[in-house]
C-alpha cells in the first residue's frame, strides 16, 4: 500500500475524515465499515480520537472511493518489472550497456531469451534511430535477447533470437537492411517471437501480484484487463491471492459487458450480461439492438458460472 493508502485490514471505521465528494472536504465525517463494505457515514463537529485499533484515523486528511482504471494491461505491466526495464533509457549505448549487463548474469550455455520492454529511439541523446541485431550482437552475441519498444508494436532480436525463430525468407514486416534481416519485427511478424517470450503462469501470477500492489499504492482498487488471462485470475481466486477486484473481455470476439442493474438502457436489472459483439467501433449500437431483443424476451444470456465470483462488476473496456 503506498503512504497515503489505508493499510488492509478488517477496520471496523474510519474517523476525522474529509470528503471531498460531499462537501467540498469542509466537515469531518466517520465511515463505519461492515467487512468490505460501506455501513454508514456519519457527520461528526469535532476531531474525534480512535475508540480501539480497528478504528483508523484520517487525521482531517481526505478520503476518496477506490478509483476503477476502465484500461489496463495488470500482467503487461508486472511483467515489465519482471523483466527488464528500459524505460528509463535515455541513449542506444546505454540500452546496449544494460543489455549486457543482464547478459553478463545468464548461465551459459543458454536458450532462454533475454527480454526487455519500452525502449524509446525518440529519447535517445546518441542515436535517435532503432536498434538493430547487430548492435545486441555487441552486447549480447552468445544469449538470445528480445527487446520490446514502448509501443508494443515493435521488437528487436539479436542473431541468437532469430536463429531460434522460424522466420520467413520474405515477410512485410521482417525488416531487412541491405537484403538482410535487421532483427526488426513488427506486428503480425511477432507471432514467430512469441512462443519464446511468453511467460509462464507462475511468472504471470507474480506480475498480476506486482500490478496489484502499484495499482493500490495509487489508489486504485479495480482494474478492466482488455486481454484477460482467465486461468491467471482462476488460480489466483483458488489461492485467495487477489487484493484487487477485476472485470476483463474474452480473447478474439469483443463482448458488450454490463452490470445490468443500473444501466441506462432499459435493459432487465438482474444479472451480468455477456453480449457478442463483432464490431467494437459498434458498442452503442449493439446495447441500443439488445433492449429492443430484450423487449422481445431474445435476449442472450445472462452469465452466472464460476468464472466471474460472487460479488465482482463488470464495465465496459475504456478506449
Amino acid at each position: 500500500m503506498g503512504e497515503h493508502a489505508i493499510p488492509r485490514r478488517q477496520w471496523r471505521a474510519i474517523v476525522n475524515a474529509r470528503l471531498p465528494l460531499t462537501d467540498d472536504g469542509q466537515g469531518l465525517w466517520t465511515i463505519a465499515l461492515g467487512g468490505d463494505r460501506i455501513a454508514a457515514v456519519v457527520p461528526q463537529t469535532e476531531m474525534v480520537r480512535p475508540d480501539d485499533a480497528l478504528v483508523w484515523d484520517a487525521k482531517g486528511r481526505p478520503v476518496l472511493p477506490g478509483f476503477i482504471d476502465a484500461h489496463m494491461h495488470p500482467i503487461s505491466m508486472g511483467l515489465k518489472k519482471l523483466r527488464l526495464d528500459l524505460s528509463q533509457v535515455r541513449s542506444l549505448r546505454e540500452l546496449l550497456q544494460v543489455v549486457q549487463n543482464a547478459a553478463s548474469r545468464v548461465p551459459r550455455p543458454s536458450s532462454r531469451f533475454l527480454i526487455g520492454y519500452d525502449w524509446d529511439e525518440s529519447l535517445f541523446s546518441d542515436e535517435k534511430r532503432y536498434p538493430t541485431r547487430w548492435d545486441l550482437d555487441k552486447a549480447a552475441p552468445d544469449v538470445p535477447v528480445a527487446l520490446r519498444r514502448i509501443d508494443g508494436h515493435l521488437w528487436v532480436v539479436n542473431t541468437k533470437a532469430m536463429q531460434a525463430m522460424d522466420l520467413p525468407a520474405e515477410h512485410p514486416f521482417v525488416f531487412k537492411t541491405d537484403g538482410q534481416p535487421n532483427g526488426l519485427l513488427a506486428d503480425d511478424a511477432i507471432r514467430f517471437l512469441e512462443p519464446f517470450v511468453q511467460p509462464t503462469l507462475a511468472e504471470k501470477r507474480e506480475a498480476l501480484r506486482l500490478a496489484s500492489e502499484i495499482a493500490l499504492r495509487h489508489g486504485v482498487t479495480t482494474m478492466a484487463d482488455l486481454y484477460a488471462d482467465l486461468a491467471v485470475y482462476e488460480s489466483a481466486i483458488k489461492d485467495d491471492a487477489l487484493t484487487v477486484r477485476f472485470v476483463w473481455r474474452y480473447k478474439d470476439e469483443w463482448l458488450v459487458v454490463l452490470v445490468t442493474k443500473h444501466d441506462r438502457y432499459g435493459l432487465p436489472s438482474e444479472g451480468i450480461l455477456l453480449a457478442r459483439c463483432p464490431d467494437k467501433y459498434k458498442v452503442h449500437e449493439t446495447i441500443l439492438a439488445l433492449r429492443e431483443q430484450g423487449e422481445k424476451g431474445e435476449l442472450y444470456s445472462f452469465f452466472t458460472g464460476p468464472t466471474i465470483p460472487e460479488g465482482w462488476g463488470a464495465v465496459l473496456h475504456g478506449h
